[in-house]
């Protein structure tokens, strides 16, 4: 069952600089065509692809690359996406951070943690 988004998708598409529906359409097909292997749920909405599509600049390229590359990590390392912002269950700090460089080929997960570990 694909997550409920709160947010206005033709608001969203209406003030974007670039946007294809066709792009999103080819998503959806690409998703639900992929090998099980890759990890990606095959009934992503298109509310969730928008999201990849308008991080990644509409590259379709770039959002293939990055929904496999969040779905893995998803994946493999659950205890990343376990918890809700402010204090885990042991009462420690959550630290969240935003890219500036959204191109998911200069994304290090191991130089994140790294950092993450050092604040």
């Amino acid at each position: 069952m694909p997550a409920e988004l709160e947010y206005d998708y033709i608001q969203a598409t209406a003030s974007m600089d670039r946007f294809s529906q066709d792009d999103i359409n080819e998503l959806r097909v690409w998703t639900e065509t992929l090998d099980k292997s890759k990890y990606v749920p095959k009934d992503l909405s298109d509310k969730q692809l928008l999201l990849f599509y308008n991080a990644c600049y509409a590259d379709m390229d770039k959002v293939k690359t990055c929904i496999e590359k969040y779905y893995s990590c998803r994946k493999n390392t659950p205890e990343e996406f376990s918890f809700l912002p402010g204090k885990s269950v042991e009462g420690y700090d959550i630290i969240f951070h935003r890219l500036r460089d959204t191109d998911p080929s200069k994304y290090s997960l191991d130089a994140r943690r790294d950092l993450t570990l050092k604040s």
